[in-house]
């Protein structure tokens, strides 16, 4: 679990710089962690074609076709 908004939000840019730099995201789908930031940065409109559903525990299992960053994504990333 996150201990703060600092590291939940250096995370998700650790997501989307893998997403612009266009690597495989499937080293965070092990983790619950990142497969809460991949849904928060998908909420906040960071990401487009990411699809996700929240199973019988309420945990996101993710599932992508071809994650793209946004224009609100990069503003993120370059925020830092």
């Amino acid at each position: 679990m996150f201990k703060s908004t600092k590291e939940f939000e250096s995370s998700m840019r650790k997501i989307l710089t893998y997403v612009r730099d266009e690597k495989p995201l499937d080293e965070f789908f092990k983790d619950i962690d990142y497969c809460d930031a991949i849904v928060e940065c998908d909420k906040r409109g960071f990401l487009q074609g990411v699809q996700y559903f929240i199973d019988g525990d309420g945990l996101p299992v993710i599932e992508y076709c071809r994650p793209r960053i946004t224009y609100r994504g990069l503003e993120f990333i370059e925020s830092f």
